[in-house]
């Protein structure tokens, strides 16, 4: 699982330094040439007083694309069962303690963090709902069920 954080730090400093960490190469060269033109164009057309702005903007947007790629890689990691750092294999533990820890085992639909059973994100802030909790209104689910029975809401 790669940091998002640290995908937005890198970028923020080099364009394309995040997305090189998260192993996309062809964004990577994509991104920065893609900001270095951009700069040369904005360069040549605004005041010099907006460009320090223009230039923020630029490392932000940069660092915003590599965040987000690393929440998305994470999802589908998580999505298809890989085991985070740190999260002992089932090999390790048993098949009985891993499928235990497995169903235990929740993360942050915002930022990544580990939050098991916890009510609020301890790396965001974020509510944290019930897997048997209605994400439209609350209402505590049916097992199996691929709507909500109170407000119709479709279950992911």
């Amino acid at each position: 699982m790669k940091k998002p954080w640290l995908a937005f730090l890198l970028s923020m400093l080099c364009a394309g330094a995040g997305l090189l960490y998260l192993g996309r190469l062809g964004w990577a060269i994509l991104n920065f040439f893609a900001v270095v033109l951009l700069g040369i164009a904005l360069a040549a057309l605004l005041p010099s007083e907006y460009l320090q702005p223009a230039g923020i903007g630029l490392c932000a947007a940069s660092g915003s694309l590599a965040m987000a790629m690393a929440q998305s890689m994470n999802a589908k990691l998580r999505a298809q069962g890989a085991t985070p750092a740190g999260v002992s294999p089932s090999h390790l533990t048993g098949p009985l303690v891993a499928s235990a820890a497995a169903a235990a085992r929740r993360f942050c639909s915002e930022c990544g963090t580990r939050v098991d059973q916890a009510k609020f994100c301890p790396g965001c802030g974020q509510r944290q709902r019930p897997k048997d909790e209605c994400t439209g209104c609350g209402a505590k689910l049916h097992s199996g069920a691929r709507f909500c029975a109170e407000c119709g809401v479709q279950i992911v």
